[in-house]
């Protein structure tokens, strides 16, 4: 499998809001089916967050995303955020997208934590984020409201390997 993995343009809206949009993608985030362009466009528009694409030739198969944080107390920590395109699930791209924007994390934005949230029932997501360093640090009990009824989400975290190593 060749990956091409880049910075998100303006012009990747289109794919990028049909892949958000998909059903089996769509339940495992916080955002509501049926997305418009103009309901995503908001979520790209901060320069200040790194926004990563990775494609198969033309076809867009996944979007990962460290939204740093605003507050200086915190500006060493950013919120992961990573999709999977529903055909390209479970053959490694959310593995190397994940390494992608660790090693963008630990190696250029100099962050010492980086932070997500996921879905207690998301297994495979849980599974990938624990091979990456990610550890559970609390249960959020009905987070969100999923499908008709409420679910409880994990707050899970990385702490820079140059925290971590002795």
């Amino acid at each position: 499998m060749e990956l091409t993995i880049r910075a998100y343009e303006p012009s990747d809206i289109t794919a990028v809001t049909g892949m958000l949009s998909t059903p089996e993608v769509f339940p495992n985030t916080t955002r509501q089916p049926y997305n418009s362009v103009a309901m995503v466009t908001p979520l790209f528009a901060n320069p200040d967050h790194t926004h990563l694409l990775a494609f198969s030739g033309s076809t867009l198969v996944a979007a990962g995303s460290l939204l740093t944080n605003p507050n200086p107390r915190r500006k060493h920590s950013a919120e992961l955020a990573l999709t999977v395109a529903p055909a390209w699930q479970g053959k490694g791209v959310g593995n190397h997208m994940m390494t992608v924007l660790l090693q963008q994390a630990d190696r250029w934005l100099n962050l010492m934590r980086v932070e997500l949230t996921v879905f207690t029932d998301n297994e495979a997501a849980i599974h990938l984020y624990k091979k990456h360093g990610f550890e559970t640090e609390g249960v959020m009990r009905a987070d969100a409201f999923k499908n008709g009824e409420y679910c409880d989400s994990y707050a899970m975290a990385r702490l820079s390997p140059s925290l971590t190593n002795d």
